[in-house]
């Protein structure tokens, strides 16, 4: 038989702690023949008195619950199961559960301390004292002692977040927009420290050994610390995330991207848009001036790319023109990488294929795509020292006008597209028009390549265990509100493009297309839309394997042999090594046992 629900009418709830009550100076102790009348008035909205005087009990003003709370902003529910009242700030994580009888509140600050328990009266409502859930709250309670009266001023109650994040690698942004709009809207106090990317992962590993890790950290690389370790510094997320469902639907869908431990969830994903990678963008005005078609196969950006070496694409009258700007990464071909997945079919050496891992570094493809960049160098189309060029050096190249192609993101090509309007609004000639590729095949008829996000484990906040329960779950409801508005855009929130900047970083962007791309002029913002519609219809999600990723480039057993293999990869691309020398480096390698050993680990960690 179903449980009789208990009558509920919360009156004023955490806002408004108990009042004691002075006695006059001078005045004799005894209780008067008939109890004073207190009136209690909260301040704002309608400045009314709430509907019932406050009863006495041991000299502390006892309020109702549900309607002090509620004329603070707060919502209050009642759990019929668990015999207790819930007050809560919608949209933050401020909360409290008040038993009746009890002596403590438990809150997201911790226990509140009641002067007098709150209690269910005859008239089925929770009595409370009001100062203590006043102040807690962050209102202030005045009392007149000629009138016998209370008010209740109104307060913001924030939650104080230390916030550790990585700062890029420029300067440490502008969070002034982004603080004042959590304090505004989610209530929440950040303290934000921003490290630059050079330091910041060294930073982050000395923080989590001395064990005095910030409320909410970023870790770009959380599989860098065993599981003993980060058990032992974070919080264990699974078991707090019910009361953040929509968060909850985002840590489901990005697991395979975030630290799980036997099954637990111990990091947060940030609100990127998966398109939003390292992709060709191309010289529209390049194009437009020279008559030529974007690209939509590899055997046609060559021949774009040569025709932008021999017909002055720059236009200035000199040949000097070298069409892509490139530059390696530590591990990878860096600002080349694209063409490997153009040819492989996949953003990154390891697929799920069949429920087994693909290497496609040992397959045809990725000697496909080797061929086509070592004809590229020796047509000239790629820098000479490009292998030996820091990234700052190859995009320099890009900016003043010498590369009519390079690897960046939408958001990138925008902001420099933007940089040149602005500079020379009156001069065509001067302007530098970067639009993305829509996507490239590597041959006619081929699948579409599109940019995505590199499998490795995506960076992720955790949450410290000096937190206690309650304050991590008010730091997950403040972070879920985060994480949607950076789903609808922080210029939807009112953000300007400079002022974004701090938010993005922070806590992502999910859209391709907002910043610095809708302040771009119509017919090149169109542009940009088109290439970003283009990306979203593909999806290489189901076949994407993080942790392979992470094993091949990070493990020491492992990371000297993928080495050799990059310096081989860049030896064919230079001319110095054949595709033959490239074959039977593949060879020896899936004939070793490391290699095997390797893949069988791989495979175990799909299961």
């Amino acid at each position: 038989m179903r449980k009789q629900r208990k009558a509920f009418t919360c009156g004023l709830t955490v806002a408004a702690a108990a009042l004691v009550l002075p006695v006059a100076a001078g005045a004799q102790a005894a209780e008067p023949s008939s109890p004073p009348v207190v009136s209690v008035r909260v301040e704002g909205g309608t400045g009314a008195s709430l509907s019932s005087p406050a009863r006495l009990s041991d000299s502390t003003a006892m309020v109702p619950l549900r309607e002090l709370m509620e004329s603070l902003g707060y919502s209050v529910g009642w759990d019929d199961e668990a015999g207790k009242a819930l007050v809560y700030r919608p949209g933050t994580g401020i909360r409290a559960e008040v038993h009746p009888n009890g002596e403590y509140a438990v809150t997201n600050d911790g226990l509140l301390r009641l002067t007098v328990a709150a209690y269910i009266g005859e008239d089925g409502r929770m009595w409370a004292p009001l100062r203590p859930f006043a102040e807690w709250a962050g209102a202030e309670v005045k009392w007149d002692a000629d009138r016998w009266a209370v008010t209740v001023v109104p307060g913001v109650k924030t939650i104080p977040i230390r916030l550790f994040a990585n700062s890029g690698e420029g300067g440490p942004p502008s969070p002034e927009k982004l603080s004042a709009y959590a304090k505004e809207t989610w209530k929440a106090d950040f303290q934000f420290t921003f490290v630059p990317a050079e330091h910041y992962t060294a930073k982050a590993m000395v923080m989590i050994a001395a064990g005095v890790p910030d409320d909410l950290m970023m870790i770009d690389q959380t599989v860098n610390f065993n599981d003993e370790l980060y058990q032992s510094v974070f919080h264990n997320l699974t078991p707090l995330l019910n009361d953040t469902p929509e968060l909850m639907k985002r840590v489901e869908r990005a697991k395979n991207r975030l630290r799980v431990i036997d099954g637990n969830v111990y990091s947060l994903p940030a609100a990127n848009h998966p398109n939003n990678a390292l992709f060709p963008a191309v010289r529209q005005d390049w194009l437009d001036r020279l008559g030529l078609e974007t690209p939509e196969t590899m055997d046609e950006l060559y021949e774009t790319l040569v025709k932008f070496r021999d017909r002055d694409a720059d236009g200035n009258g000199k040949h000097d023109t070298l069409p892509i700007a490139a530059y390696l990464g530590p591990n990878d071909l860096g600002s080349l990488k694209w063409v490997e997945q153009v040819f492989t079919g996949a953003p990154d050496r390891f697929s799920l294929k069949d429920g087994v891992v693909v290497d496609h570094l040992v397959g045809s493809g990725q000697r496909e795509a080797l061929k086509w960049l070592a004809k590229a160098y020796a047509a000239g189309l790629i820098h000479s020292e490009f292998a030996v060029q820091t990234k700052s050096q190859a995009l320099n190249e890009a900016k003043e006008n010498r590369s009519g192609l390079t690897a960046m993101t939408i958001e990138e090509a925008a902001a420099w597209t933007a940089e040149t309007l602005r500079a020379s609004p009156d001069s065509r000639n001067s302007q530098q028009w970067w639009v993305p590729l829509p996507g490239l095949a590597p041959a006619e008829g081929g699948k579409r390549a599109v940019p995505w996000r590199s499998a490795s484990p995506a960076p992720g906040y955790s949450i410290s265990r000096f937190a206690t329960t309650a304050e991590a779950k008010a730091f997950l409801a403040v972070y879920e509100q985060a994480l949607l508005q950076a789903e609808r855009g922080w210029d939807e929130a009112g953000f300007e493009p400079e002022e974004a900047e701090a938010a993005k970083l922070v806590f992502g962007d999910a859209s391709l297309t907002d910043g610095s791309v809708a302040a771009l002029p119509p017919a090149l913002a169109e542009a940009y839309a088109q290439s970003a519609e283009a990306w979203e219809r593909q999806s290489y999600a189901d076949i994407e394997l993080p942790l392979a990723a992470w094993i091949a480039a990070n493990r020491p057993e492992y990371a000297e042999t993928n080495q050799k293999l990059l310096q081989t990869k860049i030896k064919v691309i230079l001319g110095a090594a054949s595709l033959e020398d490239w074959d039977e480096a593949v060879a020896q390698l899936t004939a070793s046992e490391e290699y095997k050993t390797m893949i069988a680990e791989m495979n175990a960690a799909l299961k």
